[in-house]
């Protein structure tokens, strides 16, 4: 996938083209040549130096919005059921078909809903044996999750998913308005979602 959209926008200007990955970050391709803090988490590397990796992610920037629309429409025709772009901005987040935020929240929410294991001492037989059906520590295995609502915060089309997932949701001020149709309101910043939900005044 990452040497297909190499392709795709060889050559092509106002684009930058960076990969994730669980060990190291890299800038691949860069057409636009600004420098802001977030450059700094990649290092430059050559298409060479991409064999043998494995990515969870491809962030591309564009500063023409016409190209981010071509290569969006390319994504999807090219790689649909293996890979998807989320427009974040004016990046377009590339991920596994499977992936979104609003998967890994559901995903996180599931895991946090499972009972924990029972925790086991000694050997079966000692003072400690458990009578069929029952559990042993602190009685955390016999009892029921606590309830959870979540709440999200996002400005771009990339949180949607997440939105549509959490109990609650906001946008921020500056988020398009589709971004927004899915949000129970907006709020100024996370501080100040914070301080409300906890009943403290807000800027």
């Amino acid at each position: 996938v990452v040497e297909d959209i190499l392709d795709f926008v060889e050559g092509a200007p106002g684009v930058t083209v960076f990969t994730t990955g669980l060990d190291e970050d890299l800038l691949v391709y860069d057409t636009i040549g600004s420098g802001s803090e977030l450059l700094t988490l990649f290092r430059p590397a050559t298409r060479r130096e991409l064999d043998g990796r494995e990515f969870i992610g491809v962030p591309m920037r564009f500063t023409d919005p016409e190209m981010a629309a071509r290569t969006e429409t390319y994504l999807h025709r090219r790689w649909e059921g293996q890979a998807v772009g989320f427009r974040n901005q004016d990046f377009i987040d590339v991920v596994p078909a499977s992936a979104s935020k609003g998967a890994g929240l559901r995903q996180l929410v599931a895991s946090l809903a499972e009972p924990p294991a029972p925790e086991t001492s000694g050997d079966a037989g000692e003072a400690g044996e458990v009578p069929a059906g029952g559990s042993v520590g602190l009685g955390v295995g016999s009892c029921s999750p606590e309830p959870m609502e979540t709440w999200s915060i996002g400005d771009s089309w990339n949180d949607i998913s997440m939105h549509q997932a959490a109990d609650h949701s906001y946008a921020l001020p500056w988020s398009p308005p589709e971004v927004v149709a899915q949000c129970d309101g907006t709020v100024s910043s996370l501080a100040d979602l914070i301080d409300s939900l906890m009943g403290r005044p807000t800027i």
